[in-house]
């Protein structure tokens, strides 16, 4: 595990994914994040990748922002 150093906040490695810059590369991560864990935020690096997570989120049950914030 490491931590954000300005906030000193615990990040898990197994949270962190590398893709392409599109949907189902945001559906495909988010859906491995969640198997890894409950991330309560997670940040996409465009509104592609955003559009995918949030299908994941929701076919996983969780609700947006309540369970899991995205940005």
């Amino acid at each position: 595990m490491i931590k954000n150093k300005k906030y000193k906040l615990p990040v898990r490695e197994e949270w962190l994914k590398v893709g392409e810059f599109g949907e189902k590369d945001g559906f495909r991560n988010m859906s491995a994040i969640l198997e890894a864990g409950n991330p309560r935020a997670v940040f996409a690096v465009n509104d592609h990748v955003a559009l995918g997570a949030y299908k994941a989120i929701k076919k996983y049950g969780f609700r947006i922002p309540d369970d899991i914030a995205v940005a």
